[in-house]
């Protein structure tokens, strides 16, 4: 199986797949919320996994996540941009937001085959910024990010 999905943005993740080995595992977007400043995705693989192939796994789909923010913004038509670094993940100026987003929480469970993962604001800030339409980021990775090969 080939990557089907190309990231426009790929470094983190090129760097994060160096220092987390394993064979590649086509995961299943199952699950996709919208709440406030946050988005959760949750992903799905189908193989047995050892507690540290799944880590891997995980790791792996964190960073590849945390690059397709850019690409499922401008793919849900919203304008994009790179933000400051959020320590070693990049962060994303989405739409008309002077707040960057990145991937801010994530973990796993090897017995239910899942990891997830929240999108928002490093930081909340309690006045100025504006918000990113999440719903719309959403939309984005619905459409471009619904099976991701990790």
């Amino acid at each position: 199986m080939s990557d089907k999905t190309e990231l426009t943005y790929p470094q983190h993740y090129t760097e994060t797949a160096r220092s987390a080995p394993g064979m590649k595992q086509k995961l299943k977007l199952v699950h996709i919320e919208a709440e406030g400043s946050f988005l959760t995705l949750v992903y799905e693989w189908k193989e047995n996994l050892s507690y540290r192939e799944a880590d891997n796994l995980d790791s792996r789909a964190r960073a590849f996540i945390a690059c397709a923010i850019y690409d499922a913004a401008r793919g849900a038509g919203m304008s994009c941009k790179a933000g400051p670094p959020h320590g070693k993940r990049p962060s994303w100026m989405v739409g008309n937001s002077n707040m960057p987003i990145s991937l801010v929480g994530a973990g796993f469970d090897v017995e239910k085959k899942i990891c997830f993962m929240q999108i928002g604001p490093p930081v909340i800030l309690t006045r100025g910024g504006g918000q990113v339409d999440m719903f719309k980021l959403s939309q984005g990775f619905l459409t471009k990010f619904g099976e991701i090969f990790v």
